[in-house]
């Protein structure tokens, strides 16, 4: 196996002219560094020849055979995720656990939150959203973590205007535990569309690099699964103890977690 890491930059940057020195020779190293032109990753006009994107995509495909990934829940069974695997989302797990943890407010409340979404159900069925960055899922996208499914933290949004009385997302943060999961995926598991994404950026990356021209090359891609991930291809599991909370100013949010059961 060998893995991409987004997050350990350097060694991808020395591996990018190691697998692809046959496309960016030293002379084009050269001529980028005299040139200094904006390398952006939705324009190749920086670089040659004109399909030098797609050839640089083979040539990542070629070296690299799995994507190191990172997934935010807040789950009621981590040990449900280490036997079946992170699963796509399900439309009757979430209204189940809607139903469930609401169940003190009317019948008619929730079924009409159900029906503000029954556009979601069929859009995002089967859909897996992973980072590729763990400090990314604790620093700007926390809302995961502390409260969950995206889904039913809408669903929950939609309480509050419909039966008015509490924010009832604060529920959410009283079941679970907030775990970010470590996952080594293939990269034939991703849509094509995606990967091409992925190696453009890595591709303007290294072509910031090269020039030493910063065009803010910062953000941890995310990228969209429409299968589950096996257990065996899960590497690891962690409960953050801080986590910035985005639904409050990115204020701290204390974790009152950080083990369960399945630490090692």
């Amino acid at each position: 196996m060998v893995l991409f890491d987004w997050a350990s930059r350097t060694q991808w940057l020395a591996d990018v002219q190691n697998y692809a020195s046959s496309l960016l020779t030293s002379k084009t190293v050269r001529r980028l560094q005299k040139q200094r032109p904006d390398c952006w990753s939705d324009n190749f006009d920086w670089l040659q020849p004109q399909d030098a994107d797609s050839l640089f995509a083979e040539l990542f495909y070629d070296h690299y055979s799995h994507i190191r990934c990172f997934h935010g829940a807040r789950p009621l069974d981590v040990g449900s995720y280490l036997t079946d695997g992170i699963l796509g989302q399900s439309s009757n797990t979430i209204e189940a656990t809607f139903r469930k943890v609401f169940a003190d407010l009317p019948k008619e409340s929730l079924d009409r939150a159900l029906d503000e979404f029954s556009d979601r159900k069929s859009s995002e069925q089967g859909k897996l959203w992973v980072l590729l960055e763990e400090k990314e899922l604790v620093q700007h996208c926390g809302h995961y973590l502390i409260q969950g499914s995206e889904y039913v933290m809408a669903l929950a949004a939609s309480l509050c205007r419909i039966h008015r009385g509490e924010d009832y997302r604060l529920r959410l943060r009283d079941i679970g535990i907030p775990t970010i999961f470590e996952a080594h995926v293939p990269i034939d598991c991703f849509p094509d569309s995606q990967m091409i994404s992925l190696t453009r950026s890595v591709l303007s990356g290294w072509g910031q690099f090269v020039t030493g021209n910063d065009l803010g090359f910062n953000s941890s891609p995310c990228l969209v699964l429409y299968r589950d991930i096996e257990p065996a291809l899960i590497a690891g599991h962690t409960h953050p103890a801080r986590i910035r909370d985005p639904h409050f100013g990115f204020s701290q949010y204390s974790n009152p977690k950080v083990k369960c059961d399945h630490c090692v």
